[in-house]
């Protein structure tokens, strides 16, 4: 592994914190998230509700947030979050173990109040936006839920910290400037066909814990992703 890898997924980690700070103060300049429109496959270990494509709508009771980043000066990354939703899930199955897990799963399948965030960032400046069409990524991702009564959070990583894991695949399938459809999916897998490994962990909201590892999981999933 090279240290350009190491430091551009530490980059992802950092920036991404910094966003909560930038994102305030950007927002302040005008600056706006994009909506975009999400879809997930129904076949994988990360896939649809079976409710079709998430879009980004707010209401009283209901919230999707399907987006690129763009209200701070960070990233352009992808961020689909249907937390705050009482209509929407991601469905994750934690049933292909790469060996023997240190710790068991909090379920087999489930569906989930879940975040999916992409962070080509960390690997190309300008990140989904600036992609040229045909262009393709290797790009760090997080598939995170709450722990059921804990303030903790379940965490499914791709990335280069954990030197076992694979990063999925990001695709830009369209032809204008900038782009504006993308496709993410696991399809570029060196270990398993159209599969990836991830790594399962809890990480506490205090933030000052090491996350508990449970084990490493073959991971498969294919999104798409359009402006608007």
């Amino acid at each position: 592994m090279t240290l350009w890898k190491r430091l551009s997924t530490r980059g992802a980690i950092l920036c991404v914190a910094a966003a909560v700070t930038t994102a305030g103060v950007a927002a302040s300049k005008g600056l706006r998230d994009t909506p975009v429109t999400s879809v997930l496959s129904d076949s994988g270990t990360v896939t649809s509700d079976g409710h079709g494509p998430y879009v980004n709508f707010t209401s009283r009771t209901d919230n999707v947030q399907s987006i690129l980043q763009t209200s701070n000066t960070c990233c352009n990354d992808w961020i689909l979050s249907v937390g705050s939703s009482s209509s929407r899930s991601i469905h994750v199955d934690l049933t292909n173990p790469v060996d023997t897990v240190p710790l068991t799963p909090p379920f087999a399948t489930a569906n989930v109040q879940g975040r999916i965030a992409v962070f080509c960032h960390a690997v190309f400046a300008g990140s989904f936006p600036a992609m040229s069409s045909g262009q393709a990524l290797q790009c760090p991702m997080t598939v995170t839920w709450p722990v059921a009564g804990s303030n903790d959070t379940w965490r499914v990583s791709f990335t280069l910290v954990d030197t076992e894991t694979e990063l999925p695949l990001v695709t830009c399938v369209s032809t204008g400037s900038p782009c504006s459809h993308w496709t993410v999916d696991s399809t570029d897998a060196l270990t398993a066909p159209n599969m990836l490994v991830a790594r399962l962990e809890r990480v506490s909201s205090k933030g000052n814990s090491t996350p508990v590892n449970y084990g490493d999981y073959y991971m498969s999933f294919a999104f798409e992703v359009t402006n608007p």
